[in-house]
Parts: C-alpha cells; structure tokens; sequence
C-alpha cells in the first residue's frame, strides 16, 4: 500500500477546493472522473480521495458520488458501495441508459410500438418481423411480451 501522507499531499495539489464539490483539475477520463498516475499506478480520483481521507477501498466494492458530479472529489460527497448500488442510484437519478438512447439499441421506440401494432393486427409473423427489423425472432417476442422495452406503450 503506498504511503498515505504521500498519496494525500499529491492529491490535495490537483482539485479545486470550494464549500460543495471539490473539482479535479488533473485529468480525467471521456466519462468526467479524474484520474492521475502515481509511482506506475493509475488511480481514478474519487477512489484516490476516499483512500486518503476516509479508508483503504475494500476489494469489490466502489465510490459512489452522492452529488452525481463525476469531477468531485470531495470525500464528504462520496461512499462505497457495490456495482448494484451504483445502478439503483442511476436509475433512481434518470441517469440510467435505457430505450433508444442506450449504446447498443438497435430500434427506435417508434419501430417497437409498430412490430407490436403489426403484430396485434394479425398482419405480421414472429419471423416475418424479425426479417422486416433484422432482429432475432426471440428478441421480437420478448419485445412483444413487454419484456424487453417495458416502458414503450
């Protein structure tokens, strides 16, 4: 473990201080959490934060930012918890992609509503949907059933 006085003094020269969230002025990655590289290791700042100010971060867990300001490295603003903490705080917050705006959807809400009006009407098959979208036939009836795009009505 590396010397905490000295993670501690490198820390405190890269963020902004203020009364609410402190801000990393160091780098950062495309997501907006700061990161910094000491003596060969790469720490994401909030983590480095939590590690100097509060505690060594236990195996499996991570830093949540109770501000959902990804730049802060205020302790006071940070905690641990699991992975499924952090994607209760998401979609508590509306910050969890879902629907059209997640990365890998391949249909609009539009085109879901019209496979299950096609659907419906008696007009299209499973199969011959899943050709018409260039989706899995499985996909379609999990679409169908509401499983998959719940939200679209």
């Amino acid at each position: 473990m590396e010397n905490v006085e000295k993670l501690k003094k490198i820390f405190d020269s890269n963020f902004q201080w203020s009364p609410g969230c402190w801000l990393w002025k160091g780098g950062h990655y495309p997501q907006g959490y700061g990161r910094i590289m000491i003596d060969g290791t790469t720490w994401v700042a909030s983590r480095l934060s939590y590690t100097v100010y509060k505690n060594p971060i236990p195996k499996g867990l991570l830093v949540r930012h109770r501000c959902d300001n990804p730049r802060c490295v205020n302790p006071d603003h940070l905690l641990l918890g699991t992975h499924q903490d952090n994607t209760e705080d998401k979609i508590e917050r509306g910050r969890h992609s879902h629907g059209e705006s997640h990365a890998a959807a391949k249909l609009t809400e539009d085109q879901v509503r019209k496979i299950r009006q096609l659907k419906a009407s008696g007009y299209k098959t499973i199969a011959s949907l899943a050709k018409a979208y260039d989706m899995h036939p499985h996909t379609i009836r999990l679409i169908i059933s509401r499983r998959l795009w719940a939200r679209v009505r």
